[in-house]
């Protein structure tokens, strides 16, 4: 978790200094072609409750293509689709006195669309619709007594999710973000870097 920090304090950084370097032109947010990157954690995890221990904070990479851009009378708008992928774990004792119990990695896989408009120079603010499937790794530790070991619980499967996000840009490749909804995660911070 510190390197990812670390990471994405590092990130910000060049933003600034990019910024520093090049002026900002405004209407450049989002436009017809751009492809985003965004680098996010998680803040509270909504996969797993308090019973559960050790978590992996949710950690995602997703990536959104401007398929068409100049809508509405003013043209600040544009659709954006793209592809996510996040990962978070946990573990999980079935016992108070026993050392035993299950461990749970999800990764989750799917498709996000997007309809962005800019308000305010530097911030592109969008709401969008996500649709993927939760891949439920699960193992068991420790040495269940036969007669006590339950069958693991089950998770996993099909997500369907909202959300509402703001980039907003430090230069013309650099931007902080974050997105507001369901999904592993009620909120994800991170960085974004515009190609």
């Amino acid at each position: 978790m510190k390197r990812l920090s670390l990471l994405l304090l590092g990130l910000f950084l060049m933003g600034g200094a990019a910024h520093a370097q090049k002026p900002f032109r405004d209407g450049d947010v989002f436009s017809r072609g751009d492809v985003v990157l965004n680098l996010g954690v998680g803040l509270g995890n909504m996969v797993y409750n308090d019973n559960y221990t050790k978590k992996v904070p949710p950690i995602s990479l997703s990536g959104e293509y401007a398929v068409t851009g100049n809508l509405f009378n003013n043209g600040r708008g544009v659709v954006g689709l793209g592809g996510y992928i996040g990962y978070t774990g946990a573990k999980y004792r079935a016992f108070d006195n026993l050392d035993a119990g299950w461990n749970f990695n999800n990764l989750i896989v799917g498709v996000r669309g997007a309809l962005h408009y800019q308000f305010v120079n530097r911030l592109d603010t969008y709401v969008g619709l996500f649709l993927g499937y939760n891949i439920s790794m699960t193992g068991d530790y420790g040495s269940f007594p036969s007669e006590l070991k339950p069958a693991a619980p089950s998770v996993g499967g099909f997500e369907f999710a909202f959300y509402v996000g703001a980039r907003y840009y430090l230069s013309q490749r650099f931007a902080v973000f974050g997105e507001v909804g369901y999904g592993l995660s009620a909120v994800n911070l991170g960085v974004a870097y515009k190609f």
